[in-house]
């Protein structure tokens, strides 16, 4: 049985005019394992607005007695067979403490996503989140609650310089192009693509063109400058799609890079990803990163060190069919 908040903690809903506040706590868990940001203030303003989510239903702020964030849970149904979690308790807690909380908030979020499949009449459905390796407290918490370590995941760097605005050139069948993303024919191309792309890929689920246009627009990162599609003898082959996340720390991110199955081998990934390489060069960008599955059968991993990036976070993955 999960036990009540420590002493002096209070828990309450939270408002959209409060992303700051859950930004701040996000920041400090980062800063703590991996020492640096990797939320915005706008990333977490745009989560607490995202359609079909309810901040005063779906998520939980907790306060210690100074009125200062501690603990922070969400719950997101983001399709019939896939909901999102994230757990977030400060690191400066002391043990006892940042395992209660985190029990609590955990147990929370899972009842929060129990009622999602009551209020639907699904039979069930699966739910998860990831957390830094070297974030031992955290994994125990969510060991604990039932939740299963899956996957390892891994966020890639390469450093970028002059070097790279060198591009070298792709096949002689192969063509590069950016993408007009005020024509629905070019969006419609690139949520095939994607969708294709990751079809045999660890719990992929598919989204809608509607459902996929609300994720690449709506983001506050949207930089449809950074979309390109490979051409192989005039017919798309893959993708590419960058936005603007890591800006404001001077780098670039790739959000999905993909190839369909029948032209894999012929180097239009590598051919996407140096391209992009050059063009984040150009807006003086000095690092690029992506995220991967470290387990993924594609040889994206291989590919990926090819062109330089390194492995320089990892992530593991747990998740959970509910009801329990």
């Amino acid at each position: 049985m999960v036990e009540g908040l420590p002493e002096g903690f209070v828990a309450r809903p939270v408002t959209v005019a409060e992303a700051a506040l859950v930004a701040g706590l996000m920041a400090e868990s980062s800063r703590a394992v991996i020492g640096e940001d990797d939320v915005t203030v706008d990333e977490v303003r745009e989560r607490l607005e995202r359609s079909g989510f309810d901040p005063a239903r779906d998520a939980v702020l907790v306060l210690d007695s100074e009125q200062s964030p501690v603990g922070y849970s969400d719950a997101f149904d983001e399709h019939p067979e896939q909901a999102e979690i994230d757990v977030y308790v400060s690191p400066a807690l002391p043990d006892a403490d940042f395992h209660r909380l985190g029990a609590w908030l955990t147990e929370r979020v899972l009842r929060r996503v129990e009622e999602f499949v009551n209020e639907s009449g699904r039979a069930d459905i699966r739910t998860g989140t990831g957390c830094y390796r070297s974030e031992a407290r955290l994994a125990n918490v969510l060991q604990a609650a039932g939740l299963v370590h899956n996957r390892v995941f891994w966020w890639m760097r390469v450093e970028l310089d002059d070097r790279h605005l060198s591009v070298e050139p792709p096949p002689a069948s192969l063509t590069i192009r950016a993408v007009d993303e005020s024509k629905r024919a070019e969006l419609e191309l690139l949520h095939r693509l994607e969708t294709e792309s990751f079809r045999e890929h660890f719990e992929t689920v598919e989204f809608s063109f509607e459902q996929f246009c609300e994720h690449v627009l709506m983001s506050v990162y949207v930089d449809p400058s950074l979309w390109w599609v490979a051409e192989v003898d005039g017919k798309p082959a893959g993708f590419l799609m960058g936005d603007g996340r890591r800006r404001e720390l001077g780098g670039g991110w790739v959000r999905s890079v993909g190839v369909l199955m029948e032209f894999r081998g012929r180097g239009v990934a590598r051919a996407l990803l140096t391209h992009s390489f050059a063009e984040f060069r150009r807006r003086g960008l000095t690092h690029v990163m992506l995220g991967v599955d470290s387990e993924n059968t594609t040889g994206a991993t291989r590919l990926y060190e090819s062109v330089g990036l390194k492995p320089q976070t990892v992530i593991d993955s747990y998740s959970i069919t509910l009801p329990r």
